[in-house]
């Protein structure tokens, strides 16, 4: 039992450095800055407006600005910033994990276990998440399950991103336009107009156009990006935003490289590529059968948009404030690809709806949030994979409803001493109608629609308790105990196919600090998490038909995991034009009880018995995927003021990462080596910040880093998904 210890020792730190910061200031911070200090930023993470340094909570705040200058145009780039996130994209999919937690997300039906949150709307499907990067005040990453407030899907956490919103009376226009290698070209604009005293609109677009980083055009991209609020505000007390996103990805999208040619870029289509898998399907089953195996093509393709539509009301009501916030949205995936060799398509339409309404308020003792959420989506699905002599097609409808009421409130015992208490139930069904279609003469009945149904039902308390003290004018020490849940679901396949909860309850104990007049800051966390039936995704064979078994991605829950670690954030104000930082993680992240069953024995490291069609595959004492023992970004900034009143500014950021896997499978294939990535930019800034003009190097190494790592069963090869290798490019920005 680590637990007791590994939390008194950090109950050591905390307390050192709280006599420390005690110790060294003499007065309390500022809003923003003091006397050329650190920033503090506001977050709303907690459903109310607090500073980093005053949230009793892992947060992780990045600035709009910050974000422009790391480039960051998609979810995945994110990662860079915040150690403890890991984001990959897969196919058309994107899964996100914190601290190990998240959710392989292998079919258009899984949820994610990190909530996402657009302007305070949930987005549900991991299809869903891109294009939202642009134009934004801030992103905000909360590490730990945030059941209370964010509901289902939150045990690792809550990813929220805040856009820009419209000003009352200010016109202003702002530009970038951004070109570098692989024919790379973004553009990005935003204007805000004032059409009354009480009315003001901000229109932004984003467009994103580069070649394939692999050597057959594969991850590309070609998207649009709109969006468009309308803001009337006729008092301080009340405001109604309207606000509406519109995305567009086009392109042969993202596909994979064979393990032993990661280094090299090639694509599964590359003569060198298919080459290769062909040697292995021969070397496997003989020449006759061999060569009867299909090979990845060039013509994969997805045509995919998403389209939303929410409104945000606050009201003061003088005794609280109220807020609502109605939301639709609308994602379509349209794809051809090949996974495992075979062509698979994917024909999904997702439509989701929700309304959230609260209220809260903030006084000098007591601040307390209460309020209720219902969720409703619908899902249509088909996929399909052609796999020579065997093709089989699945249409599948998911209906999901949810309803939840929540609360939480701090209140100041002293002035130094505040406790946090909350709760939020939810009642969760789902309703699933599919076919699946065997064409094949393997097929008990060929070319027969042979039904599927289900319906699950599912309610769930999550909860937070917690302390915060004030150790000094400028230090916190915090303590705190929270459950997250996950509702279980369908895999899209004929019986047994359902999968159950996940739930992880989190014991955390940390200490924020500033020092030396506001311009060192050390916050320290320490967390313990016990992990009861995580739900593990993966492409197996299973039974698409009675007696049918073919390529289908299954979910299925895992025993227990525990997971534990520490987390240090240090950021130095060195001088004016000088700022240092280190975000630096340790994890231990442990599959205690990891066994799960394909319906057919799998390429896998782990102990395996059994027979089809059910497998025993036995994981237990590996550790989880994604899950680097220690990873971390280091920062330095500089601004060089010149005699022209314009400056210079220097940024590099090097993100480092231990050696960590890639799958479940746990093949030397699929591990990932330590690695470091580094991130130069170089900016001219005009005098009155109207113009720059700058250039910069992401991956400055070329390294080849893996996000995920599988196997093809057919002919035996292991594949991996690449971050991108090494761009650069010219970047410049307009701003009056």
């Amino acid at each position: 039992m680590l637990k007791r210890p590994m939390l008194i020792a950090v109950s050591g730190v905390v307390l050192m450095g709280g006599a420390s910061a005690a110790g060294a200031q003499n007065a309390a911070p500022s809003a923003a800055t003091d006397g050329g200090g650190l920033e503090d930023i506001v977050v709303t993470a907690e459903r109310v407006e607090s500073r980093t340094q005053k949230s009793a909570l892992s947060i992780t705040a990045v600035e709009g600005n910050a974000l422009d200058r790391a480039g960051v145009t998609k979810v995945t780039d994110i990662v860079k910033l915040i150690p403890g996130l890991e984001i990959a994209s897969a196919g058309t999919l994107t899964q996100v994990y914190i601290r190990g937690v998240g959710a392989n997300a292998s079919s258009s039906y899984a949820e994610g276990a990190v909530a996402v949150n657009l302007d305070q709307a949930y987005i549900a499907r991991p299809t869903a998440i891109g294009g939202s990067f642009f134009d934004l005040e801030r992103v905000e990453v909360v590490k730990g399950p945030q059941g209370t407030l964010y509901g289902r899907n939150a045990t690792g956490g809550a990813m929220n991103i805040v856009t820009r919103k419209p000003k009352l009376g200010e016109l202003s226009v702002e530009g970038l336009v951004e070109v570098g290698n692989y024919d790379a070209f973004k553009l990005n604009a935003a204007i805000n107009v004032p059409l009354s005293d009480v009315v003001a609109a901000r229109v932004a677009g984003q467009y994103v156009k580069h070649d394939g980083y692999l050597s057959d055009g594969y991850n590309d991209d070609d998207s649009l990006s709109l969006r468009g609020h309308l803001l009337f505000e006729p008092s301080d007390d009340f405001s109604i935003l309207l606000s509406s996103d519109y995305y567009r990805q086009k392109g042969m999208g993202q596909s994979y490289t064979i393990a032993s040619q990661k280094g090299d870029w090639i694509g599964p289509s590359d003569p060198r590529s298919q080459a290769l898998f062909s040697a292995a399907a021969v070397g496997r089953y003989g020449p006759a059968l061999g060569n009867l195996i299909p090979l990845p093509q060039g013509n994969g393709y997805v045509d995919n948009d998403t389209i939303d539509v929410r409104a945000t009301l606050t009201w003061n009501l003088g005794f609280a404030d109220l807020t609502v916030v109605p939301d639709y949205r609308r994602s379509k995936v349209d794809t051809i690809f090949y996974p495992n060799g075979v062509l698979g398509a994917i024909d999904d339409v997702a439509k989701q709806r929700s309304l959230e309404a609260r209220l809260s308020n903030k006084s000098d003792r007591l601040t307390w949030v209460v309020g209720g959420y219902y969720f409703h989506e619908t899902q249509d699905t088909f996929y399909s994979y052609t796999q020579g002599l065997f093709n089989q097609e699945v249409y599948a409808d998911l209906d999901s409803k949810n309803f939840a009421f929540f609360g939480q409130a701090t209140y100041s015992i002293t002035p130094e001493l505040r406790l946090t208490g909350g709760a939020r139930y939810t009642k969760e069904d789902k309703t699933q109608r599919g076919t699946v279609f065997c064409s094949s003469l393997f097929c008990p009945v060929p070319n027969v629609r042979v039904p599927f149904t289900g319906d699950l039902s599912f309610d769930n308390i999550s909860w937070k308790v917690g302390a915060e003290f004030d150790v000094g004018p400028r230090s916190m020490a915090y303590a705190n105990i929270s459950r997250g849940y996950k509702g279980g679901g369908f895999s899209p396949i004929v019986a047994p196919n359902t999968f159950g909860t996940e739930k992880l309850t989190a014991y955390t104990i940390g200490i924020k600090n500033r020092f030396l007049d506001n311009r060192l800051q050390l916050n320290i966390e320490g967390f313990y998490w016990d992990y009861i039936g995580q739900q593990v995704g993966f492409l197996s064979s299973g039974q698409v038909a009675p007696g049918v078994l073919g390529s289908v991605f299954v979910t299925e829950n895992i025993g227990k995991s525990t997971i534990k670690g520490l987390d240090m954030d240090v950021a130095f104000q060195a001088t004016s034009g000088i700022r240092l930082g280190a975000r630096i993680g340790y994890l231990d992240a442990t599959a205690d009880d990891f066994v799960y069953t394909p319906a057919s024995v799998p390429f896998s490291a782990c102990a395996i018995s059994g027979a089809a069609p059910r497998v025993n595959v036995n994981c237990s004492g590996r550790t989880l995927p994604r899950s680097p023992k220690w990873s971390g970004t280091l920062t330095y900034d500089q601004t060089i003021d010149l005699p022209n009143d314009g400056a210079v500014l220097i940024n590099v950021s090097s993100r480092f990462s231990t050696s960590y896997w890639g799958s479940i499978f746990y093949l030397p294939e699929h591990k990932q080596d330590s690695y470091t990535r580094t991130d130069l930019s170089l900016t001219y800034m005009a005098p009155g910040k109207h113009w720059s003009l700058g250039a910069f190097v992401n991956n400055i190494e070329d390294k080849a880093v893996l996000t995920v790592a599988g196997t093809f069963s057919l002919a035996r090869v292991d594949y991996v998904n690449l971050q991108p290798p090494r761009t650069y490019g010219l970047r410049a920005t307009v701003n009056f």
